[in-house]
């Protein structure tokens, strides 16, 4: 019994570590700027926080809520980086050329992870 309650203690111990606070372990969050105006936080391409509300140009379907996601206003998927806002549902987002704003940078620590690369002013995946 006693080999029992310490292997169920050790368990409960991880699980709580492993989902305990996560702002010494969880992604890191980097702070950039778009044309717009905007100073946003992007922990990953999907989870973006941004100084104003996501305003996109068509109204949101019933069920969808205005959003940040990182996207590109260019033809590549290679960028330039950029902050779109658009509407979302769960993980899953979508957005028009038109709700994007390039991602501003002096140099690469300017940039979010998926674009991570300062060129020319512009975040870059390479």
């Amino acid at each position: 019994m006693s080999r029992f309650s310490f292997w169920s203690f050790a368990a409960i111990l991880f699980v709580l570590a492993a989902c305990g606070d996560s702002s010494g372990g969880g992604p890191p969050s980097t702070k950039v700027k778009d044309m717009s105006g905007r100073t946003c936080s992007v922990i990953d391409a999907a989870e973006v926080t941004c100084d104003k509300v996501p305003t996109p140009a068509a109204p949101c379907a019933t069920g969808k809520t205005a959003c940040y996601s990182v996207g590109t206003t260019g033809g590549s998927v290679l960028g330039p980086g950029a902050i779109c806002a658009g509407c979302c549902e769960g993980n899953t987002g979508t957005f028009l050329p038109a709700d994007c704003s390039d991602i501003v940078c002096s140099t690469s620590s300017d940039c979010p992870d998926v674009y991570p690369t300062c060129t020319k002013g512009q975040c870059m995946s390479q």
